[in-house]
């Protein structure tokens, strides 16, 4: 005796001859993209502890690739524009006695305030398609923009740069990020069309790339670390980095925080 079963099958259907259509937006090939960009930009934000975490101060370096290593190139610190005068002189005070990593006569270790770091580094190499890197990247974005929306298609749109009278200023695009999870998201500048010839020209400022070095510790660990556990298991002993120090952030600006800062990027 036989018997008949029903048998269930998943299929993908395509449509034969159907004209395809060009690519827009963030599915569009990116163009000739190096694996390794030549300019790499790192920052760290310190911020409040209350419930605003608004930024407080933060400092970058900026490497260039030589051989098969990052080479310091610049280095410097940023605060908000907002900062009390009395913790800005504390910043300033160190700023003056600090003692860089690249040699120079005079010595440089600039201090920009949030809107001249945004305009004179954050975008001038982002324009170069420079790698943007930072520890949990997505807080460090929030503490420098200025305001935030639903994007096009409902993800983060962070406001980079605004006018003295508050509005938005276009000439620096929006960063978008787009979460995947509690850990992951897609991290994106918004396209950036300038005038040129009599027609709008997109800009290379697409070809510059994210990296949140959380996400990084979580694909080769496979679990959430914080910047000192990492540093305890030796995640980066290949590269022979200092350990972070025990330090709880009091959200102010003062001698500990800022010797503690730096730090984080390796210095």
């Amino acid at each position: 005796m036989s018997e008949t079963l029903d048998i269930y099958l998943r299929a993908h259907t395509v449509v034969l001859d159907e004209p395809k259509r060009p690519m827009r937006g963030k599915n569009r090939p990116p163009g000739n993209l190096v694996k390794w960009p030549e300019l790499a930009l790192v920052f760290h934000c310190e911020s409040r502890t209350d419930v605003s975490q608004g930024l407080t101060f933060g400092f970058y370096r900026v490497l260039r690739l030589k051989g098969d290593s990052y080479v310091l190139e610049e280095e410097g610190t940023f605060f908000d524009d907002e900062l009390p005068a009395d913790e800005r002189e504390v910043l300033e005070t160190h700023v003056r006695a600090a003692v860089p990593d690249i040699t120079s006569f005079p010595p440089r270790f600039p201090l920009h305030s949030r809107s001249e770091f945004v305009k004179k580094v954050f975008y001038r190499y982002a324009r170069k398609g420079a790698l943007i890197v930072g520890f949990n990247i997505c807080y460090a974005l929030a503490r420098i923009a200025r305001k935030w929306t639903a994007g096009d298609k409902d993800e983060w749109s962070l406001v980079l740069s605004e006018y003295p009278d508050g509005n938005e200023n276009l000439y620096h695009p929006r960063v978008l990020i787009e979460p995947i999870d509690s850990k992951k998201s897609f991290l994106r500048f918004r396209s950036e069309w300038v005038p040129k010839g009599g027609q709008a020209k997109r800009t290379d400022i697409y070809k510059s790339r994210f990296l949140d070095l959380r996400t990084l510790l979580w694909a080769l660990f496979h679990k959430p670390l914080s910047l000192k556990t990492a540093c305890e298991i030796q995640a980066f002993k290949k590269y022979d980095l200092p350990q972070t120090l025990d330090y709880t952030p009091t959200g102010q600006v003062s001698v500990p925080e800022i010797e503690y800062a730096p730090r984080t990027l390796g210095a």
